[in-house]
């Protein structure tokens, strides 16, 4: 058994035992949380819901960008390079077991890294640099939420969380370098100065 492999194993237990000691409060949370995040809908949701007002729609285009960035470096590259399978799919394991345990939370696709949590991690590092520090860190407690919550119905391994951790937060940056590239073209930055939707059709009418 190599050292990752114990890690994850480690872990996976460690989410078996809050499943089982408090199981009765966390596991609707952290499905809610889990299935809100399926194809990145709540993210997506959210940041076009940024874009309708002028004060934040700076975090919300940052914010798609960066979603669509993870989507392309989980979904599209690294799970089909890596190609790892669920923890869940050797039904001999205690993977195996402790995701029929927690209810069984259906998902297919490659594991490795997890998508749910890149693209929470994205979105939050994307508001973390679009809003005042002081305050805007809170946001990084959502990719925390998330990640465990797929560890903790054992769709994943610890070290696919981990991972995007670090892919999500890269392109949470590239985000916010692709976003000053794009204030360098008129258009894009009239569509920012527009104070609404009401001002964003006038617009587009004249142009």
């Amino acid at each position: 058994m190599t050292r990752i492999f114990r890690i994850d194993v480690w872990f996976a237990a460690l989410a078996h035992a809050a499943e089982t000691e408090w199981g009765g409060v966390l596991t609707p949370v952290l499905r809610a949380l889990s299935v809100a995040g399926n194809s990145g809908a709540v993210f997506i949701a959210t940041a076009l819901l940024l874009l309708v007002f002028k004060r934040t729609r700076k975090a919300g285009c940052a914010a798609l960008i960066a979603l669509a960035a993870s989507v392309l470096f989980t979904e599209v590259l690294l799970k089909n390079i890596v190609g790892r399978a669920r923890p869940f799919t050797d039904e001999t394991s205690l993977f195996y077991t402790y995701w029929a345990d927690a209810g069984s939370l259906p998902a297919d696709g490659y594991s490795f890294p997890s998508g749910h949590t890149a693209a929470a991690m994205a979105f939050a590092t994307a508001m973390f640099f679009c809003f005042r520090k002081d305050i805007s860190w809170f946001f990084f407690l959502i990719p925390l939420a998330m990640g465990f919550s797929r560890v903790y119905f054992q769709v994943h391994y610890v070290t696919d969380v981990t991972a995007s951790f670090a892919v999500g937060f890269l392109c949470g940056l590239l985000a916010v370098y692709v976003l000053k590239l794009l204030f360098r073209l008129s258009f894009f930055r009239k569509f920012m100065e527009a104070k609404g939707i009401g001002e964003l059709m006038q617009r587009k009418k004249q142009s």
